[in-house]
């Protein structure tokens, strides 16, 4: 069975604390559920793990609402971007 790459999940995992870094789905394969696919994927991991998650997102981007479904709540903003933990 053939393999095509779809997009690109980026993330840091230390002893305290795990770290989305970046998720990019194409364009093509976008609204498919996919990213949120891949995020319940990874805070499964991270809740057996007991660490919390925390990533950066650009103000405006459609994936923060997708964030704050999984328990994601904002800790700091800066001019361009909100900082979100989970757990």
């Amino acid at each position: 069975m053939g393999s095509e790459e779809i997009g690109l999940f980026k993330s840091l995992r230390d002893a305290d604390e795990w770290a989305i870094v970046q998720i990019k789905i194409l364009p093509t394969h976008q609204g498919r559920g996919i990213g949120a696919h891949v995020v319940r994927g990874f805070l499964q991991l991270a809740d057996v793990a007991g660490v919390p998650v925390k990533l950066s997102v650009l103000k405006g981007n459609p994936a923060i609402n997708l964030y704050r479904r999984f328990g994601f709540r904002v800790i700091s903003t800066t001019d361009a971007s909100l900082q979100m933990r989970r757990g």
